[in-house]
């Protein structure tokens, strides 16, 4: 090769280098492009799915191989640049000027040629004169070089994103082909824990290295359908736990972590040992006298000092050990309890002081009860017998042939020595008589017939009474203790009494008087007695003179009432002595007076015994005043009445004598129903429990809220004792409500054994209609309406009834269980539950009643009374309801408010539960036919509970414009409870045609009065609108108007705030005023025109009252005049303002006051039939049920014995 084309081949080799580098650095921009993209790729999969380990290694190895072919490929193409050759012929397809100049000289046979130096020497030439930027180009370069730079940096951001997973998957890929030796542990393992505590479980994942991601274990509960229940969570230590906040039961679990499983262990939950029950046995010292006693299923002791109490406790599981711990701060020791048995253990100790203990119970698994209940200790100091009266526990009237059964009760902490009933007549000597008592007993009763015909009294007399007792002594004088002192007032005889009684009632009452003071004679008495009783100590002289100054009043107003009646004119066509004897005061008052003074003065001296015997002269004086008043009076009517009419004294003593037996007969009848319904109710046994418990759970709920009401101001510890209290009182009607459910199921239903005991004693069940009913269904003669519905409703399963009954005795077990345990931490909560629980209770009564025999008739009955109760308890609330829309202000506003608020709650609470009494009691009836089921429709169509809620929350919230609105619902409300009334009484049985009647014209009433006050209300508020506007400013005429009418309302403050239409002539006028002028016209003329409407809705309303007034003959508004009525003053459309009812106000207002007035007396006399009729519907005997001989028999003995008058009875 020639010499000559070395720089040619060396220039063209340069230009070939550069141009390559140009198209490597393309190559290498395209391949880390794609580089990057696969790291990319494999970081974000990894991200949005997290590879498992085998993904995980084969994804790595594929990018690793991926990388690793891109590096051999640039590095392959690094050195491939094209030949001399080539590039010549480049570089001429780039200078076409050159016209193949290079490859010429580049041919190896122009070497040879003769032209050959010439053309070498042309190439080295034009390479010389060559610009290498015309074949290898800047900008593609530079463009070549970025687009490099950025690929590489592209891969440097990959391969950041992408080194967590790389870095993974070499872990993981070390951990295949060498995994180290990994180990679980679980602690605690195997565990033994008590019922309700905390368990912690910690696993620890032994053998890992610090840079190896483990998954975090999950607790697994084996069993069927062994699940994971929860996942540990990392503590700071590195290990994993999980903790169960309280265990309730036994269970298995293992623990598992990615591949790792653990062994399979076990939890065993313990009862902690319960004390079933505490029995006490009492031995007491020898002075008291008190036999040793025992008390089970308590824990609480009282007793005197010196007493040794043995404590047996019952424990739920085997005892290991136990011990008696003393509670009581100061000198505080614990007494071990001998374990007698497996679950029993006693203890003796001997009672000193007041104080409080627990018991610490240990069974054989070493678990102890927590001592969770403090028991109290209490010295029975030795105070005065208790001692009252039980029969008749009050004064009463009788006749002077009654026979008055007295009946005392005497309590004493040791005993009761002696319990005697004490009697005067007229304030005389005492009479004892003993009742009991020989200091065995802590309680004593008797009871004593006192035959007030053998005490030769007549009316105006009294009998007073009282009872005293003596408790042991104890080595110390017996303490006496005297009950409250009690009269029996001897009485006219019924006819005379009627008689008297019309006759006081004619001449304008006058006996009224001097029954006020009687009554207050009888304070002063009973005030000194009770004064008298205390010891020397405990009386005070400023009582004592305080009672002197109540007795002096008591004479002043006597002898006032004497002086009036002595000043009093004669009465014409009186003759002589007759008129003097008829008119003169009674003697009986002047000695009466003077007792008086008496009195006083020994009260001043501080001596209440002298003052005592002084005090019942005068009472006796002023009784047989009394009955001096009522013999005149009773001798002027039967001398106006002319004496033809007079009865001879034979027939009065027949009359005495019919009148004796009609009593009589009424007390055997009354007796006969009395133990008819006690053999009724043998059966019942399991209704009576029922109720008994629903009465003891209120109470306990009453209970609960009181003590939640004053834990904040009680110790810890005595807030602690009453809640240890009332947790036990709970858990003990629990475990009796379970047992009655129990005792339902296995079939003890003693509602089933009454049936069978009534079918042999129908005869002596029929002294009442209603028991008549449960015991004699199977006769004849019992149809009608009320029976149909007894007949739909009775036909009812009483299984089915039974069943629904024990479901829910079971719900009120369960919410009983829940009270007890929310009773330490919420005793407000616990009375919630526990009040839901009594209310359940009462719902099983119900679904027990009906199902059983009569006892549907007689929860009938109870829906009645209820009903009606209700009924009138919301119109009364009604009417309170209604005075809030009239503006208020203040805090005694908002006070009110509140108090009617919390009032209508309990309403509709007591309508709810009504309504589901009424719902149980017509299950399985005929809703069309059967008088419950269309009382339960009423309930449910009328929604009566939802509204009376409704207005409760309106009440509560304020709203005081919505009075009148709630004012109406309640009303409405009302209504629907008197429908739901007489519904009931149809289907009681007790719903004959007259109260049947009588409650639908009551009713009538009722409603018609509501509508009045509802447009009294509405009047009032459109009466103050149009006084409003008629002051409104810029109105002259209004004012003008409103002067004008001035007049029309002067004297009529009180009618204006009521709304009546004696308004009307001031709103009016004030209208036509309003009229003549400008502004706000039209809005007056449209409230004085609806105001106009209502008026005469008032106005026709009022005609029909009086209408219905008059037809009843309940007496006019006037005293012997006639009842006035609106007829004649119809409201009229012309000329406004003229008619003479819109102008004599006063005579509007006293219409209405006389309608309003009648309609009380009508509304009260309907009241009064319908109870006397309903009562003799529930008390006497069926006409067609025949007197026993054996009672025949009792009354003819009875009257021979009185004919013969013994000495001695």
């Amino acid at each position: 090769m020639s010499p000559v084309l070395d720089p040619v081949r060396q220039s063209l080799d340069g230009l070939a280098r550069a141009w390559w580098r140009v198209r490597w650095t393309r190559v290498i921009a395209r391949t880390a492009g794609a580089v990057a993209g696969v790291l990319v790729a494999w970081a974000v999969v990894d991200r949005l799915r997290p590879l498992g380990r085998w993904p995980l290694l084969l994804s790595g190895v594929a990018v690793a191989a991926i990388v690793a072919a891109a590096a051999w490929w640039v590095q392959k193409r690094a050195h491939a640049h094209p030949p001399v050759d080539r590039m010549a012929r480049l570089v001429e397809e780039q200078c076409p000027e050159l016209e193949a100049t290079l490859r010429s000289a580049l041919d190896p046979a122009v070497e040879f040629s003769p032209l050959g130096s010439i053309v070498q020497a042309d190439a080295v030439d034009a390479l010389a004169r060559l610009d290498e930027a015309r074949v290898v180009d800047p900008d593609d370069r530079r463009r070549a070089l970025l687009w490099a730079g950025g690929a590489l940096a592209g891969v440097l951001l990959a391969a950041s994103l992408a080194a967590p997973t790389a870095v993974r998957a070499a872990r993981t890929a070390r951990f295949v082909v060498a995994p180290p030796a990994l180990m679980l542990r679980v602690t605690p393992g195997d565990r033994r824990v008590v019922k309700g505590t905390p368990l912690a479980i910690t696993a620890v994942i032994e053998g890992a290295p610090g840079d190896l991601d483990v998954a975090a274990p999950q607790l697994v509960v084996e069993g069927e359908g062994a699940r994971a229940v929860g996942a540990f969570t990392r503590t700071p230590t590195g290990s994993y736990e999980v903790r169960i906040p309280s265990v309730d039961r036994s269970f298995a679990y293992r623990v598992r972590a990615g591949g790792l499983r653990s062994a399979s262990y076990h939890v065993e939950a313990l009862d902690r040992p319960r004390i079933e029950g505490i029995d006490l046995a009492y031995v007491y010292p020898s002075f008291s006298g008190l036999k040793p006693r025992t008390e089970t299923d308590t824990g609480d002791i009282y007793a005197p000092a010196g007493t040794t109490v043995t404590v047996k406790v019952r424990s739920s599981k085997p005892l290991k050990a136990a011990e008696l711990r003393a509670t009581d701060g100061e000198g505080a020791r614990a007494l071990p309890l001998q374990v007698v048995g497996e679950r029993q253990g006693e203890v003796a100790f001997t009672v000193a002081r007041d104080g409080a203990y627990r018991i610490a119970l240990t069974d054989t698994d070493a678990v102890g009860n927590g001592e969770d209940t403090e028991y109290f200790v209490r010295v029975m100091d030795d105070r005065p017998p208790d001692v009252r009266i039980i029969r008749p526990a009050g004064d009463r009237g009788a006749t002077r042939l009654e026979e008055v059964t007295l009946e005392a009760r005497a309590e004493d902490d040791y005993g009761v020595q002696s319990l005697e009933l004490v009697y005067a007549v007229r304030g005389g000597p005492e009479r004892v008589v003993p009742l009991g008592g020989n200091g065995q007993t802590t309680a004593v009763s008797g009871r004593h017939t006192v035959y007030l015909e053998d005490l030769d009294v007549k009316p105006g007399d009294f009998v007073s009474y009282y009872a005293r007792a003596r408790d042991i002594g104890r080595g110390k004088r017996s303490t006496e203790s005297r009950s409250d002192i009690f009269f029996l007032e001897i009485k006219p005889t019924a006819q005379e009494f009627t008689a008297a009684q019309s006759s006081a009632m004619a001449g304008a009452g006058g006996g009224g008087e001097m029954d006020d003071l009687v009554a207050a004679q009888k304070d002063v008495v009973s005030a000194t007695w009770k004064l008298e009783r205390r010891s020397a100590g405990g009386r005070s002289a400023s009582d004592i003179r305080a009672v002197g100054r109540a007795q002096a009043e008591v004479r002043d107003k006597l002898r006032q009432s004497a002086g009036g009646a002595g000043a009093a004119p004669a009465p014409r066509r009186r003759r002589g002595i007759e008129a003097a004897d008829a008119e003169a005061p009674p003697v009986p008052l002047q000695a009466a007076g003077e007792a008086m003074d008496r009195a006083v003065t020994q009260l001043d001296k501080l001596d209440t015994r002298s003052a005592i015997t002084h005090e019942m002269d005068a009472l006796n004086q002023l009784l047989k005043a009394e009955a001096e008043i009522r013999r005149r009076q009773l001798a002027r009517q039967q001398s106006g009445q002319g004496g033809g009419r007079g009865r001879s004294g034979n027939e009065d003593l027949s009359a005495l004598f019919d009148q004796e037996l009609m009593r009589q007969q009424t007390n055997y009848q009354q007796q006969n129903s009395v133990e008819s319904r006690q053999e009724s109710t043998k059966g019942a046994s399991a209704l009576d429990k029922i109720r008994e418990l629903a009465r003891r759970q209120d109470d306990l709920a009453r209970e609960q809220q009181q003590l939640a009401r004053e834990r904040s101001q009680m110790s810890v510890e005595e807030a602690k004792r009453r809640l240890d209290r009332l947790t036990r009182e709970q858990q003990r009607l629990q475990q009796e409500a379970q047992q009655l459910a129990q005792q339902m199921q296995n079939g003890q239903q003693p509602g089933q054994q009454s049936q069978q005991g009534q079918k042999g004693q129908q005869g002596e069940k029929g002294q009442q209609g209603q028991q008549a009913q449960e015991g004699q269904q199977g006769q004849q003669g019992q149809a009608g309406q009320s029976q149909g519905g007894q007949s739909q409703g009775g036909g009812q399963s009483q299984g089915g009834a039974s069943a629904a009954s024990r479901d829910r005795l079971r719900e009120a077990a369960q919410q009983m269980g829940e009270a007890s345990q929310l009773q330490q931490q919420s005793p407000d909560q616990a009375a919630q539950r526990g009040s839901r629980s009594a209310q359940t209770l009462r719902d099983a009564e119900r679904a027990l009643q009906a199902g059983t025999p009569g006892e549907r008739q007689r929860a009938a009955g109870d829906v009645q009374l209820e009903a009606r109760e209700l009924a009138e308890a919301q119109r009364q609330l009604a009417a309170q309801a209604g005075e809030l829309a009239q503006p208020q202000s203040g805090a005694s506003a908002n006070e009110r408010r509140r108090q009617l608020a919390g009032e209508q709650g309990r309403i509709a609470d007591r309508v709810a539960s009504l309504e589901r009494q009424v719902r149980e009691l017509a299950r399985g009836a005929d809703p069309v036919r059967d008088p419950l089921g269309q009382a339960a429709r009423e309930l449910q169509r009328g929604k009566t509970t939802e509204q009376l809620q409704g207005a409760a929350r309106q009440l509560r919230e304020g709203g005081t414009p919505q009075g009148t609105d709630i004012a109406a619902q309640q009303r409405d409300a009302a209504r629907v409870l008197d429908r739901v009334s007489s519904l009931a009484g149809q289907a009681s049985g007790r719903g004959s045609g007259e109260a049947q009647a009588l409650s639908e014209r009551l009713s009538d009433t009722r409603d018609l009065r509501d509508r009045l006050k509802s447009l009294e209300d509405r009047i009032a508020a459109l009466a103050q609108q149009a006084e409003r506007d008629a002051h409104a400013p810029g109105s002259e005429g209004g004012q003008q108007g409103q002067a004008s009418g001035k007049d029309g309302t002067r004297g009529q403050s009180s009618t204006a705030q009521r709304g009546q239409p004696g308004d009307q002539g001031a709103s009016q006028a004030g209208s036509r005023g309003s009229s003549q002028g400008q502004g706000d016209g039209q809005g007056r003329g449209d409230t004085l025109e609806e105001l106009r409407q209502l008026q005469q809705e008032y106005a026709r309303e009022l005609q029909d009252a009086a209408r219905m007034v008059q037809g009843s003959n309940a007496g006019g508004a006037d005293r012997g005049g006639r009842l006035a009525t609106p007829e004649s003053q119809e409201f009229s459309r012309s000329a406004p303002g003229t008619e003479a009812f819109k102008q004599d106000f006063a005579r509007w207002d006293s219409l209405r006051k006389g309608i309003a007035n009648a309609m009380d007396r009508y509304e009260a006399t309907l009241a009064q039939r319908l109870a006397e009729r309903e009562a003799a519907e529930r008390v006497q005997a069926p006409l067609r049920d025949k007197v026993p001989d054996r009672y025949t028999e009792s009354v003819v003995r009875y009257y021979q014995s009185l004919s013969r008058r013994p000495e001695s009875r």
